[in-house]
């Protein structure tokens, strides 16, 4: 069994409250493989049992607070009292993405899916709308600073430490990705460079800067990450001079393809490391 006290004054997360509380003040040492290494470490059955109380918290959370999972769990014949182990968890119904539409769509611009106060929210995000009507996010200040320890933890574990020089060229928008890595490289304490990119000509600029810096770590899209290598070379630049140790990456697929990671590892140097999952699970590193 997982001691949540030790877990609490060791690591500073209080596993213990719901939604959890966690110490900013806590960081490992540069010398520690892991973030939390008492649940990155712990066995299955440990673990499973982290994961069902965390479960069973955030449903009766949601249940509690958002007449949206109420209301959809209701029709589905389920509520926190059905979840009596994980295997329960099928029993309850799956989101989709036009759902939540819905329900913005009928009571904007957040719906009826908040498990906050309108007057906490504290940053506003959203789906690109790529597929129809963009969803919109609410998130209050405690579960941003839940989302900077979560990203923190899946950073650490692909070796960024507070030494570290992070450029990130990625959009500064709704976008959710470039904010979380932002956010949990500052956590990590590791000197954050957020150049962006989108604009004309500002991939020749962060090549510029890239050699003036000495970025150790970049984030964006794979298929970014190449581009910058193209224009490096048109700049007469080998990738490999940025000295890049580490590259990590969300927003679309390629990082974990192993003919595009090779390609990345082999142009840069340096390690390709794929994360991410979706806005609607923000912090998005799940896949870490």
């Amino acid at each position: 069994m997982i001691d949540l006290q030790r877990l609490r004054t060791a690591r500073g997360v209080d596993l213990t409250a719901w939604p959890p509380r966690y110490d900013p003040a806590y960081l490992p040492s540069d010398k520690e493989e892991f973030w939390l290494p008492e649940l990155e470490c712990a066995g299955e059955a440990e673990r499973n049992e982290i994961v069902f109380g965390k479960l069973k918290n955030q449903i009766r959370y949601a249940w509690e607070r958002s007449p949206f999972y109420r209301r959809r769990w209701q029709e589905a014949g389920v509520s926190p009292d059905t979840l009596k182990s994980l295997d329960d968890l099928a029993r309850f119904p799956v989101i989709q993405k036009s759902e939540m539409r819905v329900a913005q769509e009928t009571n904007p611009p957040f719906g009826d899916l908040l498990c906050i106060e309108a007057e906490e929210i504290s940053r506003i995000h959203g789906t690109s709308g790529t597929t129809g009507r963009p969803v919109v996010f609410g998130i209050g200040r405690d579960d941003w600073d839940r989302v900077a320890n979560a990203h923190a933890r899946i950073m650490w574990a692909a070796g960024i430490r507070p030494h570290d020089r992070i450029i990130i060229c990625s959009f500064f928008s709704l976008y959710v990705g470039s904010w979380g890595a932002l956010i949990g490289g500052e956590r990590i304490r590791a000197a954050m460079f957020p150049f962006g990119a989108g604009i004309a000509g500002q991939t020749a600029r962060a090549v510029e800067w890239a050699l003036t810096v000495r970025p150790t770590a970049f984030y964006g899209t794979p298929s970014y990450a190449l581009r910058f290598a193209e224009v490096a070379r048109d700049e007469g630049v080998n990738p490999r001079d940025f000295g890049l140790r580490i590259l990590f990456f969300s927003g679309e697929p390629g990082a974990g393809i192993p003919s595009t990671k090779r390609l990345i590892e082999e142009t840069f140097g340096g390690a390709c490391i794929d994360m991410g999952s979706m806005a609607e699970m923000t912090p998005w590193m799940t896949n870490g």
